[in-house]
Order: structure tokens, then sequence, then C-alpha cells
């Protein structure tokens, strides 16, 4: 059996890494694993799982990044075997910079480095902006494989594409576990969000077209399942537009539930996403070639979407009939409007929903990966 490790940050949305995670242990791959949280000031504490041991600590946080590499390392050495690791797959730079230390120490025959989310622009300050792309740039040149959601990191960092060997780099898409929706009721006029809420969303045109809805007496609920600071500010424009009694801020929830149980009650996943980048965020957003993971989920429970425009490959949605594009409110007021009032549009765009996201199965992604890697010498 193939043992693995994954070195990643995470936060609480559950992310790519997961999903990986989840995968690997149901293929019955020895899997252990190293997260830090992303963000060193939460609550989230670092992770490591090695063997049938796991355990939870807290770095100090202005010296997180400094030290979880090398504290890492002296736990792993304590808890685990001897016994090499076949693959390392790590799932951001940092994480990369930290399993390329261990690789220093402990036998790793393979190492992965997955960008998942490259920018452009990432902290809107030059110094950790200079830093972020040299650890990119380092993570790129010395990993055994290469692989991206976007293809903007090989055409900036590597124009040439002379740097890394074609046949060591993979372009991947988010990943989904397909699951064939039980015929459960719907909640009638439903829509739901579920990711951050940080500044790469704004609700503002959603809420006008939807507070348009509520005053011509058409019924709808809105769940909102995410966390990212920005819940304060939400809960007071929810209050604003008089629509306390239709949204409803739901917090964190366990993915297996939320793509389970949750997403197959709901009509219509939304997508309120900014369409230019705020002077100090990042741009990951607008590098993307595909669709976002909460679009992947959301199809894959069935569900039609309905997004802004942040980057010119969304036209997939209205291409292929799983969703509409909106650029303002009126627009959000018309897709709405469509979806509730037309029962056998909505059947069709779903059962599109559900065809198109087929092509994210997990087996066709990650298991096609993990044979070609583990089997190429």
């Amino acid at each position: 059996m193939e043992r693995i490790i994954i070195f990643s940050h995470y936060t609480e949305i559950p992310g790519p890494s997961h999903k990986w995670l989840s995968f690997l242990q149901r293929k019955k791959y020895d899997v252990d694993y190293i997260f830090h949280p992303l963000i060193p000031a939460g609550r989230l504490t670092s992770e490591i799982k090695m063997k049938d041991k796991k355990l939870n600590f807290k770095i100090w946080q202005p010296l997180q990044f400094m030290l979880e590499g090398i504290i890492s390392l002296i736990i792993c050495r304590l808890n685990a075997n001897n016994a090499p690791y076949d693959l390392a797959v790590c799932f951001d730079p940092f994480s990369f910079f930290n399993a390329y230390i261990y690789k220093s120490f402990y036998p790793l025959r393979k190492v992965v480095y997955y960008n998942i989310d490259y920018s452009k622009k990432r902290y809107g300050n030059i110094l950790l902006e200079l830093i972020y792309q040299r650890l990119n740039l380092f993570a790129y040149l010395h990993c055994d494989y290469f692989f991206a959601i976007t293809s903007g990191f090989r055409k900036d960092l590597d124009p040439d594409n002379r740097l890394k060997k074609k046949e060591k780099c993979f372009l991947v898409s988010h990943t989904v576990r397909p699951r064939v929706p039980k015929k459960s009721p719907k909640i009638r006029n439903s829509l739901i969000y579920c990711g951050t809420l940080s500044g790469a969303v704004n609700f503002d045109d959603l809420f006008t077209a939807l507070n348009k809805l509520n005053k011509e007496g058409i019924p709808f609920i809105f769940d909102i399942y995410g966390k990212d600071g920005q819940e304060r500010q939400l809960k007071k424009k929810i209050s604003e537009y008089s629509l306390a009694r239709y949204i409803r801020l739901k917090g964190i929830t366990d993915y297996e539930n939320l793509v389970d149980k949750i997403l197959p009650s709901f009509m219509i996943g939304v997508c309120p996403y900014v369409t230019k980048t705020p002077l100090l965020s990042s741009d990951y957003l607008f590098q993307a070639d595909n669709l976002t993971t909460k679009m992947v989920d959301y199809i894959s429970r069935g569900l039609p979407l309905i997004s802004t425009f942040p980057y010119r490959n969304l036209k997939i949605l209205e291409k292929n009939k799983f969703g509409f594009i909106v650029e303002n409110d009126n627009g959000w007021y018309n897709a709405l409007k469509i979806f509730f009032s037309d029962t056998s549009l909505y059947r069709l765009y779903s059962d599109n929903a559900l065809k198109y996201s087929k092509r994210f199965d997990e087996e066709k992604v990650i298991g096609s990966l993990m044979r070609q890697i583990l089997n190429h010498q």
C-alpha cells in the first residue's frame, strides 16, 4: 500500500486538500497529513496525523509561519516510522517549503506542488508579493510534479515552458464526489451560498433583487454558509433591506453534510463574486480557467447557477444551459424570477448541471493523476 502525506494550510471552509484527503482515505491509501492555519490569528489549530496518532497544537501567531515547519518536523520525527512516503502533495508554496525541509531529514520519494489559487497580486504589499512569488517559483522548480488549477501560473512564471518538462506538469480541475441526488423535495424558491465571506463576494445587488421580489409578494428562502469576517456587515445589510425573515446566516458546516444533505434540498446555487479587484485584495479569482470549487459542488447536486461575471470562461454556464450570468440587480431579479416561475426550464437546467458535473468526478481527476504519478518512474 502506497504511503502518502499531505502538506497544506487551511481555513474553516474545507478546500481541495480536504477533498483529496477524503478521497485517498476512502481508496484505502495510507495517508498522513500536516495542516496549519492559513490565518494564524484565528481559532484554528495546527493538526498533524502520523499513523494512528493525531496531534493538535497552536503556534504563537506572530511566529507561526517561521516555526511551523521546524515544529512539524520535530513532531513527525518523534512519531513516524522509518518507512518512506511514496508521495507528498503540497497545496500551497509555504507548505511546499515545509515539505522541502522535511525531505532533507525524512524520505519523500516524489513531491507534488499543487497550486490552487495563483495570484498576480496577493497581499497588496510589495515585500510580501515578492516573497510569495519567489516561493511559488522555488516550489515549481524543485517539485517532482506540478499541478495547477489555472494556466496563469506557468504563463507568468515560466512563459517559455523551459523550467519544467511538459510531462511533469498537469492542468487539473476542481473535484467532487459524484452522487445521484434522491428525489427529495426541494425547498420552494430557495437559493444557497456556501463559501468564503471575504472581499471576493458582494451581496448588494442580490439583496436588492430579493428585496424587489419580496415587495412583489414572491416568497423565497436564502441560506448563507460561510465565515470570514463579514458576518456583522451582512447582518446589517439584511436588516436594512428588511429581509431578516428570508435570509439566514448559517455559519459553517461539515463538507459532507453540506453536499450530501443540505445542497440537494435547495433549488439554486448563487455566486455573487466581485467583478473588479479591490485595491488591497488578492486577484486569484480573476485568474480562473474553469468553474470555481463552490460552483462544482452546486452543480454536482443538481443546482443550476446564477453568477456574476469575474472572468470570461464563465460563459460556459449559459453555453451549456446550466446557469445564468448577471451583471446587476436587474439581472439577479430576472434570473431568479425565471427559475422560480418556469418549472420546465428549471428542470432542464438542473439536469444539465448534473451532466456537466461528471467531468469533475474525483475518480476521473484525482484517481487518474494518482495512477500516473505513482506508476511513473
